[in-house]
């Protein structure tokens, strides 16, 4: 999914101008899905702590770079949002 936001923010400015918040919108809401996800398998680790020991701890590491660069990825969008919905783009 993010390779293909990618390759259409190449073109967002072929987007009506009217429609690009809405866009950015939906990309947000998947953003925000992936990271609740993120949270919630990393959150049934450390209640349920599961065998074995090395691997709950890299699949851990794992999750939180991956909520870190989801927080980064999320801020960014709503930064952009509002740039479009201001009409700073």
């Amino acid at each position: 999914m993010e390779l293909t936001f990618r390759f259409k923010m190449v073109y967002f400015q072929y987007i009506v101008k009217e429609n690009r918040p809405v866009c950015l919108e939906l990309y947000l809401q998947i953003l925000e899905r992936n990271f609740k996800i993120v949270a919630d398998f990393e959150w049934y680790l450390l209640q349920h702590k599961p065998e074995p020991e090395k691997q709950r701890v890299q699949l851990l590491w794992v999750f939180d770079h991956r909520k870190r660069m989801g927080e980064v990825e999320i801020q960014w969008m709503k930064e952009e949002i509002e740039k479009v919905r201001t009409d700073e783009v």
